[in-house]
């Protein structure tokens, strides 16, 4: 399961919405299935139960340079830490992952594709740094859920 997350009113922040619709366009392996949830975290845990494995696709601030993608595989340091890494949504996706983690409700193999974003304002349109990164996302996304653990 491969879930875009994001808010496309928001400039970059809605990176995860766009590299999902991406992967929609494309002939996927039957096993792969993708969906956009938008902002709402807790629908999240819902949507994935029975899946042995997830990748979520979001802009995260991470420091790295606008564009910049980066997996993050939600072991136990994501669960206890970084602090510094954070997901720009009314609950985050981090603490969603936290609290799925508790509740059981998460696969064992849960990975983050993030994408750094440059400016989070009003506005449909990503910033040219992240527009770039798109099919980059899109591709290690599909790699992530292809791979088996």
């Amino acid at each position: 399961m491969i879930v875009g997350v994001g808010n496309p009113l928001l400039g970059d922040d809605g990176v995860g919405i766009v590299v999902a619709r991406e992967l929609m366009k494309r002939k996927l392996p039957r096993f792969v299935d993708v969906m956009e949830l938008g902002t709402r975290s807790l629908e999240i845990l819902t949507r994935i139960e029975g899946y042995s494995k997830v990748v979520f696709i979001d802009a995260v601030r991470s420091g790295k340079a606008p564009g910049s993608v980066t997996v993050f595989r939600a072991g136990k340091a994501l669960v206890s830490g970084p602090e510094n890494l954070m997901s720009l949504h009314e609950l985050d996706l981090v603490a969603t992952i936290r609290i799925g983690r508790l509740t059981e409700k998460l696969p064992k193999s849960t990975i983050i594709v993030g994408i750094e974003p440059e400016r989070i304002d009003t506005g449909l349109s990503l910033s040219q740094a992240v527009s770039r990164s798109v099919l980059e996302a899109a591709n290690t996304a599909l790699e992530e859920a292809k791979h088996i653990d």
